[in-house]
């Protein structure tokens, strides 16, 4: 879940704050040919091959297949897997909108706090604000802490860099195969959850720890984009929020009260950004309420229903803060901020591909 990871071979968008492999779009061990990738020296070999079988032919068919492949619009099995993934983040990507501060403000040389709301099927769900010059400063002193971990967690870290979601997969087996729907689902709300956080960063754009001081001293290298909030913590807690929902049909808000496991994965997750020394707890707590926005958003768009705006926004500027200077992140900060979602009807609509998708997601699961 990271931010620095490929988004996938779903045309190289960009190392943009990746979790996994951003969903396999053309598994790496696909055969070379016969439903793989083509080649020169297989294309001239079909030419000859078929000049050599053919024969004459006048250009009459000799089938009447089945037109159109199938009359449901939702229905996107026959499909390989990277164009269903297409089609996937095209619904997904249009039900949702990022709106905040405008890049004339923030590049006018002032120190102006950024601010993003995240926006659910036209609903204002929630909004991120940007911490403070001091805010960061405070939180520095985490920074120190957490760098006596690293040796600790060095294969934790390293692997998370371009693949987070096989730690999912050891709490419920995630395989093209046998959950091949969740799969697909679950790699779609990663890749919406990149999606949206790059416009948040973009929005909020915050210094990097290394920054502020040179003894930080990253063991990894530091990411170009904003430190604010952070892109593995929104990865991580969207595809914990989805998987939960699965696995347990209960909200992210019964998950991280009973911290259930899903939730453990996401939070160790973000947390070895700040063991790393590239982010900030301020960073994932951001990264973590809006990642389970998302999730929640998924949710609610599968049941054709649109998510009303969410209790607490993220704060940490004033005495109405939601995350104070002093703060660490964790599951037990969460718990605080987060509540049972409120949704309403979204409207008159049919099956739709989202709601689809989620139906054989979650029939995958006992």
């Amino acid at each position: 879940m990271a931010t620095s990871g490929k988004m996938g071979k779903m045309g190289k968008m960009g190392k943009m704050g990746k979790m996994g492999k951003m969903g396999k779009m053309g598994a790496d061990d696909d055969p070379p040919h016969a439903g793989g990738p083509s080649s020169t020296l297989m294309n001239d070999a079909l030419v000859s091959t078929r000049d050599g079988v053919v024969g004459y032919w006048d250009g009459a068919p000799g089938y009447t297949p089945a037109f159109p492949f199938s009359d449901k619009p939702d229905d996107i099995l026959y499909l390989q897997y990277d164009i269903r993934g297409r089609l996937l983040d095209h619904a997904l990507h249009s039900s949702v909108a990022v709106h905040g501060t405008s890049a004339e403000a923030r590049d006018n040389g002032s120190a102006v706090l950024g601010a993003a709301e995240f926006h659910g099927s036209g609903n204002h769900i929630l909004t991120i604000h940007q911490p403070p010059q001091a805010h960061f400063e405070t939180q520095l002193k985490y920074l120190r802490t957490y760098a006596d971990l690293r040796a600790d967690r060095l294969s934790e870290i390293n692997i998370q860099l371009g693949d987070g979601m096989s730690f999912y997969g050891s709490l419920g087996y995630l395989d093209p195969q046998r959950r091949a729907r969740t799969t697909d689902l679950l790699d779609a709300v990663e890749r919406l959850a990149v999606f949206v956080e790059m416009q948040v960063k973009h929005m909020c754009r915050s210094p990097r720890p290394i920054d502020y001081a040179i003894e930080v001293q990253p063991m990894i290298q530091t990411p170009d984009h904003s430190a604010f909030p952070s892109g593995h913590s929104t990865e991580s807690f969207a595809v914990a929020t989805v998987m939960h929902r699965l696995m347990n049909k209960t909200s992210a808000h019964a998950g991280v009260q009973k911290q259930a496991h899903p939730f453990r994965i996401a939070e160790r997750m973000a947390v070895n950004r700040t063991v790393a020394g590239v982010h900030f707890p301020c960073d994932s707590a951001a990264g973590a309420l809006l990642g389970c926005a998302i999730g929640e958003h998924v949710y609610a768009l599968a049941m054709g229903r649109k998510l009303k705006r969410m209790p607490n926004d993220f704060l940490a500027e004033s005495n109405n803060a939601t995350f104070q200077d002093h703060e660490d992140f964790s599951l037990d900060w969460l718990k605080t901020v987060t509540a049972e979602p409120q949704d309403e009807p979204l409207g008159s609509i049919g099956r739709t591909i989202i709601s689809t998708a989620w139906t054989l997601a979650e029939d995958e699961w006992p």
